[in-house]
């Protein structure tokens, strides 16, 4: 028993240190030798417990998906308004980046190795975008389109994370001040940031769409093209 319950102690610490190594140096920087240094411990104990850096990956895979998956279930399943548990479900994401080293490892070991599904930004962005779907009349502007206002919420996370990374490589913090950062964003973006005269003047035209081959690429109804 206390043998087994050793080899436990051993394994999630080999977790952490290779969710920290995967987070910080993605897929490529990371290395056994340096897991084995952080946990202090050989590289034969390193091998026991998973023999190749691919089962390393897909345990804390695991790991970082079951987390953000129990979240994105506890945020979606609260009695709120959709686009407020929109809202609450991206802070919550940031959260977990903020404070889950699997999670961030998880994230970026599914941008660098696509073929491992689910992708991680899945596991939140789709409920994400079907809960600003739902609140189109009951929260959200008329007129406002909601898969812009999801592609907006999708990329205010995906900065979060950046922002996340970037605060821990340069100045080596514990950020949980992003998702304070978001929150603010947030209110910035329900409020409106634009009033009066200003706010037809800051009115950002809509591109027309690149040409295709084949393709009659009017722009929609209601969007000028603008030279």
């Amino acid at each position: 028993m206390v043998k087994q319950e050793r080899a436990l102690r051993t394994r999630s610490a080999l977790l952490q240190a290779a969710a920290e190594a995967f987070d910080e140096q993605g897929y490529d920087g990371a290395s056994f030798t340096q897991m084995c240094k952080r946990v202090g411990i050989s590289m034969g104990a390193l091998t026991y417990h998973f023999s190749t850096k691919d089962d390393l990956v897909a345990a804390i895979q695991e790991q970082g998906r079951e987390t953000t998956r129990a979240v994105v279930e506890r945020t979606v399943s609260a009695a709120a308004p959709p686009l407020r548990t929109a809202v609450d479900l991206t802070l919550a994401v940031t959260d977990l980046l903020s404070a889950d080293a699997a999670v961030r490892a998880t994230a970026r070991l599914s941008r660098e190795r696509p073929a491992l599904e689910p992708a991680w930004q899945s596991l939140w962005a789709s409920p994400l975008r079907d809960l600003i779907h739902r609140a189109e009349g009951r929260g959200l502007r008329p007129g406002t389109d909601p898969d812009t206002v999801a592609t907006l919420a999708v990329h205010l996370v995906t900065g979060a994370e950046a922002g996340i990374r970037h605060a821990r490589q340069t100045q080596g913090l514990q950020t949980p001040r992003a998702t304070r950062e978001l929150a603010r964003i947030w209110q910035l973006i329900l409020r409106g940031a634009a009033t009066g005269p200003g706010a037809e003047s800051a009115a950002v035209p809509c591109p027309a769409p690149a040409p295709s081959a084949g393709r009659d690429e009017r722009p929609p109804d209601g969007v000028e093209n603008t030279p």
